[in-house]
């Protein structure tokens, strides 16, 4: 581009204040360079350099024109950057792991911004648990592992953190408990629970509650066993609950349409020993190259947790408006 050309000599001619350092350094003539400056005078109507003390300076013009053409260089290298980028990421095939809590609510959006920015994009989501989730990253199934942090941090992993606001609890609005009043956590209790699968940090809230029911620890377990009821399919569990008495946890992002249509009814338990947030994990391989589309995937999740979070921010408690973004809270900042 010969205004990018004639930028290059501007500023080379303002840093070496002459003429032949300036060709030299950009491997043209000093006469195309004293050319290239007579034709931006003539454009602007302006002297833009001076001859003080045996050097060529910038004019007060001049040096306004410098600034500018710095900018204009700095942008026009990173949208390049930003096209290389682009075309590599064309073609690829991204493989990711998502534990099926964050599977809908986040990866969903950030995906879909990926694709609007990359349409050519390729990728594949495997629905996976923390359990699996560390030798498929060393087997490289998957390149990275988006989920629910767990207590144990293998090692050879690299994990950037997250908050997530915990699910919430419904039912359907025909569910006697839908018109309790007042609901205590023993209320609950009666009813199977379904959820994708059943974690340790959803377990802990439940056991001090549950062990007032029971005489020993084993028993509390075949409780959870018993009464958890465990898919992978988000769909599956609403379909369910419509159909039937138990009640769900899920990501309020999933079934929010149904609390407005007065067919599903969120629970507020009182006394419920609920975690007020959920530690996230980004993870992957350790010493492993990732390829640009599984680092555009990272950047894209920081970028849309953190500015929902700004955009929560901003509001100052007022009524949050809908978005695709409701359950993740804050990225990168989570104790490790």
């Amino acid at each position: 581009m010969d205004t990018l050309h004639q930028m290059r000599q501007l500023i080379a001619l303002a840093e070496t204040g002459n003429y032949r350092k300036a060709g030299l350094r950009l491997g043209v003539s000093h006469a195309a360079v004293s050319q290239t400056i007579t034709r931006l005078e003539k454009d602007y109507g302006v002297s833009l350099f001076e001859k003080k003390g045996g050097a060529t300076v910038p004019t007060i013009h001049g040096q306004r024109l410098v600034e500018a053409a710095g900018q204009l260089l700095s942008e026009a290298e990173q949208v390049k950057d930003e096209i290389n980028s682009m075309k590599q990421l064309d073609g690829q095939t991204l493989i990711i792991g998502a534990d099926p809590i964050v599977c809908d609510s986040l990866m969903a959006p950030v995906l879909a911004r990926l694709l609007k920015s990359h349409p050519k994009l390729k990728f594949r989501v495997v629905i996976t648990h923390w359990a699996e989730m560390e030798s498929q990253l060393r087997d490289k199934i998957i390149q990275i592992y988006v989920g629910v942090a767990h207590n144990r941090r293998p090692e050879g992993i690299i994990f950037s953190s997250m908050w997530l606001t915990p699910p919430i609890m419904v039912c359907n609005a025909e569910h006697p408990l839908a018109q309790q009043k007042k609901i205590m956590f023993s209320d609950i209790l009666r009813y199977r629970a379904m959820l994708s699968y059943v974690p340790d940090w959803l377990q802990k809230p439940w056991l001090p509650e549950i062990s007032g029911f029971y005489s020993s620890t084993d028993q509390v377990h075949e409780f959870l066993g018993q009464n958890f009821v465990e898919s992978e399919s988000m769909g599956t569990l609403r379909e369910l609950l419509l159909q039937t008495d138990a009640i769900a946890v899920m990501p309020e992002t999933l079934v929010r349409e149904d609390i407005k249509d007065k067919t599903l009814k969120k629970l507020n338990i009182e006394g419920f020993p609920f975690v007020e947030k959920v530690k996230g994990i980004v993870a992957h391989l350790e010493g492993y190259v990732l390829s640009p589309a599984a680092t555009a995937t990272i950047k894209t999740i920081h970028d849309l947790v953190e500015s929902d979070q700004n955009r929560k921010t901003s509001k100052n408690n007022a009524e949050e408006k809908d978005d695709l973004m409701q359950w993740p809270l804050t990225m990168g900042k989570a104790d490790p």
